[in-house]
């Protein structure tokens, strides 16, 4: 199949989860509603394609952004949603949630995953009167992620989930079998990097607005050197996974880390450590980084987020090995995305990689998924 004719699948992929308000759902049959972080991601993904997607994702949700507290959405003031269904209280089977209100804020990383899609979409746009308009929107989303989103004091953005019936873990890897913590709240460690991310653009964007409204060079620089003494894992040369509410720090050796690559939280040396340490066996497989080590205790392939290889983890870490000029590597995450897709005929929301390096779908898995479509789409652009 040429690289063409495949282009043209995954843009119809696209089209069949586009929205009438302009944004795209996060997949089909599952999840076919608006979810902050994939939208958002997937507005990042497809700004190469058609910028007008992230306009209306950042347009619909700074219209939803929590304007109050309401522990049962899990809402603060300044916070960006988790999940949207129309028509209030849903059950959510896919969550195991027996029912919580809408729109629900669950997610630590939709707020500064807004910061950051603003940015990029200014980046690619120059559409100064956009952002003047959500201006106040990104204001609030800075505000919660220096108060509520860091609700122990210690710099870091962490989660700790008011309403029981919502997702345990509120960072991208939130599943039923996801990485199990301790003490709240907790820290994970690739929220640290959109965290640095998106108050860096919240300053570019302060700058290009001429506005006063700014985060102190000296907050960034001391925040960039405690994540590096709290979370630097000497003995991976990596990085934990996460740090709880007592200070336990997680050594598990996991994809999340990978995602501090497109940052500048951490520098080019380090970042050399981290693509070392992702390129070793019991990470990479043919068809893409693991979302979990092979030699961790409950590695399961075949599971949600304990050693199954998901696309759009696959292309953030891409992203980020393109920005810091790992060429090869990139070119390797690539064309394992896209080999995978040749062999399953689609590229759904993951798949496992047994240890004899064959692939196979998942019972379960969503086979459309938006943004593993807008992902290999990006990097076939």
């Amino acid at each position: 199949m040429n690289t063409e004719k495949i282009k043209t699948q995954l843009k119809d992929d696209i089209r069949k989860l586009s929205d009438y308000r302009g944004f795209i759902l996060a997949g089909a049959p599952k999840f076919n509603n608006l979810f902050g972080r994939d939208s958002l991601f997937v507005s990042w993904q497809l700004l190469k394609y058609d910028f007008e997607i992230a306009r209306s994702t950042l347009k619909t949700l700074a219209h939803l952004q929590a304007g109050e507290i309401d522990l049962k959405r899990d809402a603060e003031p300044g916070k960006i949603l988790h999940e949207m269904w129309d028509g209030g209280y849903k059950e959510i089977r896919h969550l195991g949630i027996d029912s919580v209100p809408f729109p629900y804020y669950g997610s630590v990383d939709s707020t500064p995953l807004f910061i950051i899609v603003a940015g990029k979409y200014f980046e690619v746009t120059k559409d100064l009167e956009f952002i003047r308009k959500i201006w106040p929107n990104l204001i609030s989303a800075k505000n919660w992620i220096l108060t509520y989103g860091d609700s122990n004091q210690d710099d870091f953005l962490d989660f700790d989930r008011k309403n029981p019936y919502g997702p345990f873990n509120q960072s991208w890897k939130d599943g039923g079998d996801s990485p199990q913590f301790g003490e709240r709240p907790i820290a994970s460690v690739e929220v640290q990097g959109y965290k640095y991310e998106a108050l860096k653009y919240f300053n570019e964007l302060s700058d290009a607005l001429v506005e006063n409204e700014k985060i102190e060079s000296d907050y960034l620089e001391g925040f960039k050197k405690k994540f590096f003494e709290e979370f630097f894992w000497s003995k991976e040369n990596f990085f934990y996974l996460a740090i709880d509410g007592e200070g336990k720090k997680y050594e598990s050796v996991a994809s999340n880390a990978g995602h501090l690559l497109f940052t500048e939280l951490i520098g080019a040396e380090t970042k050399k450590y981290v693509v070392q340490r992702l390129f070793r066996d019991d990470m990479l497989t043919p068809y893409g980084v693991r979302t979990h080590s092979t030699q961790n205790k409950d590695f399961k392939p075949e599971s949600y987020q304990l050693g199954s290889v998901w696309p759009f983890d696959n292309w953030v870490i891409a992203e980020g090995l393109r920005a810091s000029g790992f060429k090869k590597e990139y070119g390797f995450v690539k064309n394992a995305l896209l080999k995978a897709y040749l062999e399953l005929g689609h590229l759904p929301e993951l798949y496992a990689v047994d240890k004899n390096s064959k692939i196979k779908e998942i019972i379960g898995a969503n086979p459309l998924q938006a943004w593993s479509s807008a992902g290999l789409l990006n990097l076939l652009l």
